[in-house]
């Protein structure tokens, strides 16, 4: 589909994360993209020094919807910022991914 199978962006693309969370997702540019979650449970590593047992990993959803700009709220950053600019994904976003589950672990 393109020249030497390189594309620095294209509309046709799919951003894929994955995350602890059940929302709250965040991406680097709040644009008109496919995006899909893998939410998941695990411990982490601090875990341990808190007395929690180990937890076997386990996918808890996967979620995937077509956003658009005004399912991003843009974070920005400040002039003498280094942090990587990110935008996070609207509660209406979240609600428009979950409605398109793929994946959703039984109650």
């Amino acid at each position: 589909m393109f020249p030497n199978d390189a594309a620095q962006h294209v509309n046709d693309s799919l951003e894929v994360k994955g995350s602890r969370h059940s929302g709250g997702w965040q991406g680097h540019n709040p644009e008109a993209v496919w995006l899909m979650v893998f939410h998941f449970g695990s411990n982490t590593g601090n875990d341990g020094r808190k007395g929690i047992p180990p937890a076997p990993f386990r996918f808890q959803g996967v979620y995937a919807a077509q956003l658009e700009k005004e399912d991003w709220s843009f974070s920005g950053r400040s002039a003498t910022s280094r942090r990587t600019i990110t935008a996070s994904v609207t509660k209406n976003g979240v609600a428009k991914m979950k409605a398109n589950w793929v994946y959703r672990e039984s109650d």
